[in-house]
């Protein structure tokens, strides 16, 4: 069995990085003195809304598609996932 090599800089750096990203990106608690932004995406066969304040995401939402939706133009299944 090889013996492992510890990382280099590079890597070491690269892991910082991952890791801040994902401490940046987790839910975070509504504060109601925030505005809101809703983002939303649509594909085929499914929808999905994001509700962020300050960049960072408070809630998310998304469902498959029904089988009459799949018809529909992406801006009504965008339209979908705001209201829902």
């Amino acid at each position: 069995m090889k013996a492992s090599l510890p990382l280099n800089e590079d890597a070491l750096r690269a892991i910082e990085i991952v890791k801040q990203d994902l401490a940046s990106a987790t839910l975070q608690p509504i504060n109601k003195s925030l505005p809101f932004t809703v983002e939303t995406d649509a594909s085929a066969f499914s929808i999905a809304a994001f509700l962020n304040q300050d960049g960072r995401p408070v809630a998310f939402h998304s469902r498959t598609s029904s089988p009459s939706e799949h018809h529909h133009s992406a801006v009504e299944k965008e339209a979908y996932a705001v209201v829902e």
